[in-house]
């Protein structure tokens, strides 16, 4: 039996669903938490999916107790997960979340508990991450995993308190964050430029249905770290039409192959893995718009806009004295 508390967050798919199911159940957890949001009352047929997918998440046929949270409205992605992960860190210390759509190796599940138990009363360490892009990419690592500043949910675990701290709203969002942690994580302008606009586009209400990137911010206003595997060990397969944000299927990291591991050697330190922090970002976020166009555009935005604004508002008053 595998001793550490599983959350299942699932929705309207139940083709990815029962893979991932397949997997939960293989590794057979003692105790199973399960959380689905409500269907979107304006898609024809979702309240079908819904059930069914639910019918599918609590096929439990081994010594599990299981415990739901079926939400009858929908609440939307940002909502109901971390809703959902508040409703699970409410009842268990420590545990893994997964989402309809990660598939994890076996291997993932064992190295989850184990980083658990090593690094439980390391209030660093916030966050253990099972996805891992820098083996694709041809880095390796003199380790099973290495310390980031990027907190990577598509497979992941962590505590209690280290979850307590999750601010969903950026609260902490201010110049000294700006100039503090954000500029310390940051390795370049572009870096910068692009997380800070994400913040941005949070906080005006742009970014409504997102969630994890707070996380990420959560972890950069503690000052914590996230431990992240140095192989992949879990595949993300929901990328494509069906897909709630990301639907490019032949983007190379969907169906990403997951490994396994033999055995878990420890890093000799507890410091960023600063190479492998820059593959994360240029893969996952400069990737998405050449340099030259982060420059001129995030700049533009939100910076030169509200001065001419400014100076359009007063160029009338000039003009009549």
């Amino acid at each position: 039996m595998f001793q550490t508390p599983i959350l299942f967050l699932v929705f309207n798919r139940p083709r990815t669903t029962q893979m991932v199911f397949e997997a939960i159940r293989q590794a057979k957890p003692r105790q199973l938490y399960i959380a689905a949001d409500g269907p979107r009352k304006d898609r024809e047929g979702e309240a079908e999916k819904c059930q069914l997918t639910r019918q599918i998440a609590t096929q439990v046929d081994w010594e599990c107790e299981v415990h739901t949270l079926f939400r009858e409205e929908n609440l939307g992605t940002r909502h109901a997960i971390h809703q959902a992960i508040d409703w699970f860190f409410s009842q268990v210390e420590e545990g893994i979340i997964l989402e309809d759509d990660c598939l994890p190796s076996n291997s993932f599940f064992t190295f989850s508990e184990q980083m658990l138990a090593e690094h439980r009363n390391n209030d660093k360490i916030m966050h253990i991450g099972g996805n891992s892009y820098i083996d694709l990419n041809g880095y390796h690592p003199n380790a099973s995993y290495y310390f980031s500043n990027y907190a990577v949910t598509w497979g992941w675990a962590t505590w209690r308190r280290a979850w307590q701290y999750y601010d969903g709203n950026l609260k902490e969002y201010n110049l000294s964050f700006l100039l503090g942690p954000m500029r310390k994580v940051c390795q370049s302008a572009e870096e910068f430029i692009f997380w800070r606009n994400k913040f941005h586009s949070i906080i005006v209400g742009q970014l409504k249905t997102c969630w994890d990137y707070q996380w990420i911010f959560t972890l950069w206003a503690k000052q914590g770290l996230a431990i992240t595997s140095s192989v992949n060990l879990v595949s993300n397969i929901g990328i494509g039409p069906d897909a709630t944000h990301t639907f490019e299927s032949d983007w190379k990291y969907a169906n990403m192959p997951s490994k396994e591991l033999d055995q878990i050697i420890h890093p000799e330190k507890i410091e960023v893995d600063r190479v492998a922090d820059r593959i994360f970002f240029e893969e996952c976020g400069g990737n998405y718009m050449p340099s030259w166009y982060m420059y001129v555009y995030y700049g533009f935005k939100n910076r030169l806009k509200p001065i001419i604004q400014k100076l359009r508002g007063q160029l009338p008053v000039l003009a009549h004295h």
